[in-house]
């Protein structure tokens, strides 16, 4: 058996475990490697509803291996034909109960396996198997897998597009705002052109108030955001455990916010560059 390095360090400790035994339902098994650092997150490899979440496996034997040692079954088993007529559905050939992946790395790779699959179909067919004429082979994507088994819950993608639109929401207020603020600094701005500023100077001043305005709010926002997150780990669901942010997301979500915030400050700062000084220094 292949081992996961967590399991392998309570059984063993610090020491080397590849050579050792371990017992496994009055089975003693040999363990011949340790698996570092493979944890994917949703574990595609499962079936729909075994545990496609959480932590990783502990442990890995070969099929045959399992197969001799008679281990049960914990996932969907689905049998046509002979095969649901009784008998051991997992050595028939009319029952599906494991699922088979190949790494291909070019296009090319990927139409000849789609090939290979079309031709054994067919030949399968004209010895009296898979006779559903309407359900030829499919090769799905990692991707395209998750989305026709959806393992991803729909209400996460309506909340990340109600998440953008609220962005877009922000955006349109804090043009207002800004607007509004900067608009009403006329004269401010009146007397530093008359003093020699230039509408440069002016655009870049405002600019980084702007730019202030997103750092503040980004810090805020990543308060209310690990709370947010903190809400969401309380949940029963699988994948509630998977909501933590990490130094990239930390870094995106402050630099997001200070973009956002710069480009809602453009037409402010544009609209108050243009603030004719002579027309502003009569009425002060």
């Amino acid at each position: 058996m292949v081992l996961n390095a967590d399991l392998a360090r309570k059984l063993f400790g610090g020491a080397d475990a590849v050579g050792q035994i371990v017992n496994l339902n009055n089975t003693d098994f040999r363990v011949i490697g340790v698996l570092r650092g493979w944890h994917p997150q949703p574990a595609f490899y499962k079936q729909k509803g075994d545990r496609i979440y959480g932590s990783a496996d502990d442990f890995s034997i070969p099929l045959d291996t399992a197969l001799a040692v008679k281990f049960g079954v914990n996932g969907h088993t689905s049998c046509w034909g002979n095969g649901a007529d009784g008998g051991d559905s997992l050595t028939s050939g009319h029952c599906t109960w494991v699922q088979f992946w190949v790494q291909l790395d070019t296009s090319a790779k990927v139409a000849a396996y789609r090939q290979f699959l079309d031709n054994y179909w067919h030949e399968q067919q004209t010895h009296g198997r898979f006779p559903r004429k309407d359900a030829p082979p499919h090769l799905y994507g990692l991707m395209a897998w998750l989305a026709q088994e959806k393992v991803i819950p729909a209400n996460l993608s309506m909340q990340m597009w109600l998440a953008v639109g609220f962005l877009a929401v922000c955006m349109l207020s804090v043009v207002a705002l800004l607007l509004a603020k900067f608009l009403r600094r006329s004269g401010e701005i009146s007397v530093r052109r008359a003093l020699g500023a230039r509408q440069r100077d002016i655009f870049v001043q405002f600019g980084i108030e702007s730019a202030l305005i997103g750092v503040v709010g980004g810090v805020l926002g990543l308060l209310i955001a690990q709370f947010g997150l903190w809400s969401i780990r309380q949940r029963p669901d699988g994948y509630a455990h998977l909501a933590q942010m990490d130094v990239s997301m930390l870094v995106s979500t402050v630099v997001l916010a200070i973009v956002a915030s710069v480009l809602a400050g453009l037409l402010p700062a544009w609209r108050a560059c243009l603030i004719q000084p002579a027309l502003q220094l009569k009425t002060l």
